[in-house]
């Protein structure tokens, strides 16, 4: 609390919402866990994030993606692999032969996810306008606000990559996330208030963007990019085009999208989509039903519905709560499944105290007449 609002980091939100007592326990007691220095996976993602993001500066300095070579690009990630590893954990000389061969392996997975984001970004109009653009009191942009008074609430955070296309005197944007496990992008999260990050920037940027881009944004849309190894599963004999097909399947990106045709063909070209979450009518005209888009009224009630929950927020941290409500959806997925603070918290629901919170399913229909619902005044968020 700082004054008379709630001050939050984007990730911070989700952790509230994944369960208020693993939230107490890392920002409220700033609570750590010890860890080996190594390649565990939360040094592994940091490492990815770090390489992606500095190479893709660096390509945009040399000329931009139709410019640099997929060689040089290349050598653009593994430079950046090594400037991590010397100011990070001291370089490899004194390392095990598991940490080596860890790092080895992350080498590979970047690079081979750097070719996908090189012929990606070769195919779309879209170009990157800002890396790691951070929301804060004397940062890049002003921080988040939301609500007024006992609602009012406050957000920081950092952006992996804004994209931009100018069409005419139109700027779309998109926000990218480049995202190391296995997570996607799902309205069912949503409406459950997590995963809203990328949303709440992009909101963020359509309000505050005038100042540093000159125009007023349009938001295109958010994508989770996948930072993983990648392997092909098929036939021993397969072909290339078999193999290709497979590994662009593990690298599709997920998100949301303007339904907006011409919007997402500047993003990439033709009827099937080989990165993007969606797919065309030949005619280039309408999408398929699977397609993952809003149209600008969705975004619209989306933002409201992001904002509401928020404000909710920031009277549930106002008043303390920090029960042991973990959310539940199966028992490979739940926010107990790998909590650092397990140990503390000893959850148990037969205490009559500890809770799990239920998350079902719902439907991308459904998903949007519930907002609609909710929007006018008939329904609130479970």
């Amino acid at each position: 609390l700082y004054g008379n609002k709630v001050a939050l980091t984007a990730s911070r939100s989700d952790k509230f919402m994944s369960c208020r007592f693993a939230y107490y326990m890392q920002y409220g007691l700033r609570a750590k866990v010890r860890r080996r220095v190594g390649f565990d996976p939360m040094e592994s993602g940091t490492f990815l994030h770090y390489v992606l993001e500095n190479s893709v500066a660096e390509i945009m300095k040399r000329g931009g993606f139709k410019k640099v070579t997929t060689d040089e690009a290349a050598e653009i990630a593994d430079t950046a692999a090594r400037d991590y590893v010397i100011d990070n954990i001291g370089g490899m000389a004194d390392k095990g032969a598991r940490v080596r061969f860890l790092y080895g392996r992350l080498r590979r997975t970047v690079r081979k996810v750097m070719e996908n984001i090189m012929e990606e970004m070769r195919s779309s109009d879209f170009e990157p306008l800002d890396f790691e653009l951070s929301f804060g009191n004397g940062k890049d942009m002003e921080p988040v606000r939301v609500g007024e008074g006992s609602e009012a609430v406050e957000i920081d955070g950092v952006v992996d990559r804004v994209d931009g296309w100018l069409d005419g005197d139109l700027l779309y944007i998109r926000v990218v996330d480049y995202k190391s496990g296995y997570k996607k992008f799902d309205l069912s999260d949503i409406w459950h208030g997590l995963g809203m990050q990328m949303l709440i920037y992009m909101f963020a940027i359509e309000k505050q963007g005038l100042k540093r881009y000159g125009r007023e944004p349009v938001g295109a849309g958010v994508l989770y990019t996948p930072v993983k190894e990648v392997f092909f599963t098929g036939k021993r004999r397969a072909r290339d085009e078999e193999i290709q097909k497979e590994l662009d399947k593990s690298l599709k990106r997920s998100g949301i999208l303007l339904a907006v045709p011409r919007v997402v063909s500047a993003m990439e070209g033709g009827e099937i989509k080989r990165f993007l979450p969606v797919g065309m009518a030949k005619n280039g005209e309408k999408f398929s039903a699977s397609s993952s888009v809003a149209t600008l009224a969705q975004f619209g009630q989306l933002r409201k519905h992001v904002e509401q929950i928020l404000k909710q927020m920031g009277k549930d941290i106002r008043h303390g709560d920090i029960s042991a409500s973990p959310y539940y959806r199966n028992m490979r997925q739940s926010a107990c499944s790998y909590c650092d603070y397990a140990a503390a918290c000893q959850f148990d629901e037969s205490n009559g105290k500890d809770r799990k919170r239920y998350l079902y399913p719902v439907k991308t229909e459904e998903f949007w007449n519930k907002l609609e619902e909710q929007h006018n005044g008939n329904s609130s968020v479970e």
